[in-house]
């Protein structure tokens, strides 16, 4: 592991994937009726951090009293399966059931790319290793999306 490792750099770093993995998603199927969005719930109760020891743990818990119930969260999740307002919307960002803007890096579609062709050499990669799969990740392959080299 990185020796300057940081748990809240690392969890914004995953953040931003998501947005870009999304928008090249959405780029590559365009035209298909299938839509790619994504999205912030916000700070919601969930067990993350709660687990853990320390003052970190102590202040997740602390903060919980501030948080939305797993209901609220889903709330926007729930409005993008759903909505026939956002049905042909794709490629977009959310945050509490509205279309919002990422911040400028996470619209750099050159990025988007590069993450997704990684991303896919990753996953070639991964496939090539000797190891068990357990029968749920095995659907869940069958079922991923195909990459098409363009």
């Amino acid at each position: 592991m990185e020796k300057n490792y940081r748990p809240m750099t690392a969890y914004g770093r995953s953040k931003l994937a998501n947005i870009l993995f999304t928008r090249e998603l959405a780029r590559r199927l365009t035209g298909t009726g299938v839509t790619a969005n994504c999205l912030h719930p916000g700070f919601v109760a969930t067990g993350l951090g709660q687990r853990d020891g320390g003052i970190f743990a102590v202040m997740v818990r602390l903060s919980m009293v501030f948080a939305a119930n797993p209901e609220q969260g889903a709330k926007t999740i729930v409005h993008l399966a759903a909505s026939p307002n956002v049905a042909s919307t794709s490629g977009s960002y959310f945050i509490d059931c509205r279309e919002a803007v990422p911040s400028r890096v996470a619209q750099d579609d050159a990025a988007a790319r590069r993450l997704w062709r990684k991303a896919c050499a990753w996953h070639v990669f991964s496939r090539r290793l000797p190891h068990r799969r357990e029968a749920s990740e095995e659907t869940l392959y069958r079922s991923s999306i195909t990459y098409r080299r363009e």
